[in-house]
């Protein structure tokens, strides 16, 4: 064989074993990102869970002192002073 041909075929082995590397990296990578991912949907579902029963729990109060102000504010109406 001729000595060129030769070193491309070794050139050429050494770049395809790279390029299995690098695809093999991407995949590890993609595996990765991927587990990630629905670990961390995972916890903003959780975050998102928390939160909407503390709102839940706190619209009732936020109501009720929206409704006071409200009847102040009318009651004030009512006897004349300025808001």
């Amino acid at each position: 064989m001729d000595p060129r041909v030769g070193a491309a075929l070794d050139e050429l082995n050494d770049s395809m074993t790279d390029v299995n590397a690098q695809e093999s990296a991407l995949g590890a990578a993609r595996r990765r990102r991927k587990q990630v991912r629905a670990e961390s949907s995972q916890r903003v579902a959780d975050v998102e869970r928390a939160l909407s029963s503390s709102v839940r729990a706190a619209v009732p109060f936020f109501h009720t002192q929206a409704m006071a102000n409200l009847y102040q504010v009318c009651k004030m109406e009512d006897l004349g002073l300025t808001v």
